[in-house]
């Protein structure tokens, strides 16, 4: 096994590497440890696959999220695709502003785009909250926030819908918060009505 985890981590050949780890995870051994060093691999696909192998293993070591979490900075656009599926699958709020992160780094990556909404689950007002806090950076994905807000429309969750609309309410960016507008109008194809919270309603 220490053979395996050293190929896994170490290995030059980007094959070798993958193929240790997921013989190690076959056999039930493949400690977050060694997912964690193989996500600093010098090879894309290397750190793609201990991306994913790190789905399932959140819980087992303290620094894995967060060596996760750093990668919103690497150079390859396979593995930020990735990282954007992987931080899917972790409720914790460090991983949903990472997502924000990713978007607004690179926002003008439509699949990256996609993998962050299909990871958001259920938090897709916590993302447009997160890309609201900064409007100049929230710009460069203008697409992906009016899907946020045609996203949160249409979950037709009150407390989550009133929040947005306070949120976009305060935005001093006219032409941006006529976008978020349009977004949360385009779920809504007859008359419907949301209860909304008095902010909400004021604003």
């Amino acid at each position: 096994l220490a053979v395996l985890e050293k190929t896994a981590a170490e290995a030059k050949d980007a094959a070798g590497a993958i193929n240790a780890l997921y013989t190690l995870d076959g056999l039930n051994r493949l400690a977050a440890a060694v997912v964690e060093a193989a996500l600093a691999h010098r090879e894309p696909g290397v750190r793609r696959h201990a991306l994913r192998l790190a789905e399932r293993r959140f819980g087992e070591n303290k620094t894995l999220l967060l060596t996760v979490i750093k990668m919103v900075e690497d150079k390859s656009a396979i593995v930020r695709l990735q990282l954007a599926l992987t931080l899917g699958e972790s409720t914790d709020p460090r991983a949903t502003a990472a997502l924000a992160q990713l978007a607004t780094r690179h926002g003008a990556d439509e699949w990256l785009n996609d993998a962050v909404l299909s990871s958001l689950g259920g938090r897709a007002g916590e993302m447009l909250a997160a890309l609201l806090e900064e409007p100049k950076e929230s710009a460069r994905v203008r697409g992906l926030v009016r899907r946020l807000c045609t996203t949160v429309a249409s979950r037709r969750n009150a407390k989550e819908f009133s929040s947005a609309l306070v949120r976009v309410a305060r935005l001093e960016n006219r032409d941006f918060q006529r976008l978020c507008l349009s977004g949360f109008r385009a779920p809504f194809k007859s008359t419907t009505t949301v209860a909304l919270s008095k902010p909400a309603a004021d604003a």
